[in-house]
């Protein structure tokens, strides 16, 4: 959806470095709602930026001004609101479950991946934020799901795998979640992978690898679709599925 929230998370998520327009970017999904209170010397101060980028990063959304800017993200953003609520109003977790039975031969243990979903939910509302690991795609594919946890105050960062070397002690705390579908990026990444195992207690891995998976607090092993077309469908709803039972329990 073309929103201004919309805009805001691909910046996150296109961002290979941490220059100034995704600290901006990033604040922004961490205040969402503070910035109604915010003017533009206070959002300067608060996100230690100078209110010259401020006016830049607003310009390269298409707005004239930080006040523009400011009240059409927040009409965006309660307009993201209801939209959520409308969706979750008649979704159910037995719904998203059928979805990924229907895509896959595999027999999906329902009583142990709930249990997993609500661990990790409880977990995000614990720490207040998440973190996402992998390759460019599938992480491409959590654009909604980022939008989503925005809304109801959790902040989700994006860390993708570049060429660069990754700091993850500025990751601090938060649950993270590990996302490849076959495995590649344990196996091209030995060394990061092995360490994000060791600094997180709360590291999640998502993939269809379950061997040599390392020391990680839970693995949810991704079933083998009928056809390679739906591999981007089991991603989508396992997301669905934490924002779902967030939405229920938590928000």
């Amino acid at each position: 959806m073309n929103t201004v929230l919309s805009l805001i998370v691909m910046v996150c998520q296109n961002t290979l470095k941490d220059d100034v327009m995704y600290t901006i970017a990033q604040y922004i999904l961490e205040h969402v709602y503070d910035l109604r209170e915010m003017n533009i010397k206070s959002f300067s101060e608060n996100a230690y930026v100078s209110t010259t980028s401020i006016i830049k990063f607003c310009q390269m959304l298409g707005f004239n001004s930080y006040s523009e800017f400011k009240n059409q993200f927040l009409a965006t953003l309660q307009m993201r609101g209801m939209q959520l609520s409308e969706k979750n109003r008649l979704l159910t977790m037995d719904i998203l479950f059928s979805q990924l039975e229907s895509l896959t031969n595999d027999h999906i243990d329902k009583e142990k991946l709930f249990k997993q979903i609500d661990e990790i939910v409880q977990h995000i509302h614990e720490d207040k934020s998440l973190h996402l690991f992998g390759a460019t795609f599938p992480l491409a594919l959590a654009q909604s799901f980022i939008e989503d946890m925005a809304v109801m105050h959790i902040p989700v960062y994006v860390h993708q795998n570049h060429f660069g070397e990754n700091d993850f002690t500025r990751c601090e705390k938060g649950v993270w979640l590990i996302m490849t579908l076959s495995g590649r990026y344990i196996e091209s990444n030995r060394n990061e992978y092995h360490q994000l195992c060791s600094m997180n207690q709360q590291t999640i891995l998502i993939s269809r690898k379950i061997e040599n998976i390392g020391d990680v607090a839970m693995n949810i092993a991704l079933p083998h679709t009928i056809s390679v077309h739906f591999d981007e469908f089991i991603f989508l709803i396992l997301l669905d599925m934490i924002q779902l039972r967030y939405y229920q329990k938590l928000y």
